[in-house]
């Protein structure tokens, strides 16, 4: 069945997706057949944003994943915000200009500040996401559910690449991204985003130098940009691995 998403006056059918997510990615193949509630989502997604055209593109990777227990904050970073979408899961706000190019953290902090789910993470608005990271994300909560960070892989077509890499039990420097959910506990606890070229890592450093309970997700659930998500994890062979 074919469908299409409206996101303001624009009307986006599963055709014209195809230049978005690549052929293995349309909605009609991907689109969520639960029932969607609001009432008790899992996760909520803090997406800062420039007002870039690829938000539509970010905004319908979330739509369209198998699981709907989600919440999104949209937070427009000094510039007036757009309504793209009716969707009652995603808020937008407008913020005065705190952020700099390539630093979003302080950006992600005021979204956070909105945050009433149990866990947080977040996407930047010219990337996307698969459809199953709420799910993954669900099933690592399942395996162990004392932690308090899930970091996902990412995939980078311009390297193609992975980060972190397949075989890494841990994160370094350089080698992990904004690809991760971590309990909003631990934002109200004060572990929140520093301006730094490495903002990302310098976050997931500070938590897990105070001995917090994190993993390493064998599944890549990020994409950057342009990147094809067709059987994206069967040429991951990631490990799983528990941080402290």
């Amino acid at each position: 069945m074919k469908r299409t998403i409206i996101l303001g006056e624009k009307v986006l059918t599963a055709s014209s997706l195809l230049g978005i997510f690549m052929v293995s990615c349309t909605l009609s193949s991907h689109v969520s057949k639960r029932v969607i509630s609001t009432s008790n989502p899992l996760v909520t997604f803090v997406i800062p944003t420039l007002g870039r055209p690829t938000l539509e593109r970010t905004l319908i990777s979330l739509q369209n994943q198998h699981n709907p227990s989600w919440k999104a904050i949209v937070v427009f970073d000094g510039i007036k915000g757009t309504k793209l979408s009716s969707d009652p899961r995603i808020k937008f706000i407008q913020i005065s200009k705190i952020g700099q190019f390539n630093h979003g953290g302080e950006v992600r902090n005021q979204g956070m500040e909105q945050v009433t789910t149990e866990w947080v993470a977040f996407v930047d608005d010219d990337d996307y996401l698969s459809p199953d990271y709420v799910d993954r994300l669900e099933e690592e909560i399942n395996l162990k559910p004392n932690l308090d960070v899930v970091i996902f892989r990412m995939y980078h077509p311009n390297r193609e690449a992975f980060i972190p890499s397949p075989q890494v039990r841990n994160f370094s420097e350089g080698n992990v991204g904004i690809s991760f959910s971590m309990r909003t506990a631990l934002y109200k606890a004060g572990f929140k985003f520093t301006p730094s070229s490495v903002e990302d890592f310098k976050l997931l450093e500070y938590i897990r130098k105070e001995g917090h309970k994190m993993v390493l997700s064998p599944y890549a659930t990020y994409l950057i940009r342009e990147a094809a998500c067709k059987d994206i994890n069967n040429g991951c062979n990631c490990i799983r691995a528990y941080i402290n």
